[in-house]
């Protein structure tokens, strides 16, 4: 991944943000499980890698916005299962879910920006240390790549949102990279 103009990147690490990749997530219902999972670019079935970074842009901050990316390798087959899984999530879990002790209040789908060979976006809010945080994801399948873009409000005051800008710069990156 590579920064865009006015932004740079930075590795997630523990002690930015939760451990990413992981999945397995208890949520419940259970059919929410894929939202919980994605709170951590986790999904089920694993993915084979997954690479994350903050992007940092003075002007998201400044509203309190903090914007993560990640990359995550799968089989095809298994990147499609992932896409299929949180579309039924997004539909399901409307009222919320509740995941190691967090509950998230709402999940509503939205339009998403991205191309892709699939995308779904949207919005959740979940409650931190008694704090509304908003949060907004926009997931991208391309070929057995799931891309995501994940925006937080860390004032918890109004929404998050995803910039398109990011997501339309980092898939043209991404179609222009080798396979391998």
């Amino acid at each position: 991944m590579t920064p865009l103009d006015g932004s740079t990147l930075d590795k997630l690490s523990g002690e930015d943000g939760p451990v990413v990749g992981l999945g397995g997530s208890q949520a419940t219902p259970a059919v929410c499980r894929p939202l919980a999972d994605m709170v951590t670019f986790g999904s089920s079935p694993k993915p084979t890698d997954v690479v994350a970074r903050t992007v940092t842009q003075s002007s998201l901050a400044e509203m309190g916005t903090a914007l993560s990316v990640a990359l995550a390798g799968h089989a095809e087959a298994d990147a499609v299962r992932v896409m299929a899984g949180l579309r039924s999530a997004v539909k399901a879990c409307g009222s919320g879910f509740e995941d190691d002790g967090i509950p998230y209040s709402s999940v509503k789908a939205v339009t998403a920006a991205a191309k892709g060979d699939e995308a779904v976006a949207y919005q959740m809010v979940g409650e931190v240390n008694g704090r509304q945080m908003p949060m907004a994801f926009t997931v991208v399948r391309s070929g057995s790549t799931v891309v995501t873009f994940h925006a937080f409000n860390v004032l918890g005051d109004g929404s998050a949102a995803v910039p398109r800008a990011l997501v339309t710069a980092q898939l043209a990156r991404l179609a222009k990279a080798p396979s391998t």
